[in-house]
């Protein structure tokens, strides 16, 4: 499929990595400049085994953003500072990090959330870079 976008003359795709296709290499030959961490849950104990184990697979997503080819874009480590692992997936890619969260003081803070329905709305407090 992205062969065919490529094809279409698509320049970018967005791409889920899941910790199961990262720790089965299914998504070894893509070329990432962004990845974004959102949390690290106990969601996917079943296949991990461990919550190290899981981790660990996501943090390969990471690491894949230092081995892409430059391509004039410039890499970006988007994490979540309410999750304590956050600092784990910083540490694990040179990329610049940008950071966002709604209790920490992150560079894209948000605020005042309010549920309607099984919609979420708030307004988004960016610091400056």
């Amino acid at each position: 499929m992205l062969a065919e976008m490529v094809d279409a003359g698509c320049r970018w795709a967005v791409i889920e990595a899941t910790s199961h296709g990262l720790a089965l290499h299914r998504v070894d030959e893509c070329e990432y400049d962004i990845a974004v961490f959102t949390n690290a849950g106990t969601d996917h104990i079943d296949f991990h085994g461990t919550r190290e184990e899981y981790v660990a697979a996501k943090g390969r997503l990471f690491q894949m953003l230092d081995q892409s080819v430059d391509k004039g874009v410039r890499k970006a480590a988007v994490l979540n500072l309410d999750d304590s692992a956050h600092s784990h997936f910083a540490r694990l890619t040179r990329a610049r990090p940008v950071t966002y969260g709604i209790d920490s003081p992150a560079d894209v803070r948000v605020e005042n959330v309010h549920g309607e329905g099984l919609a979420s709305h708030f307004p988004i407090k960016p610091r400056p870079f």
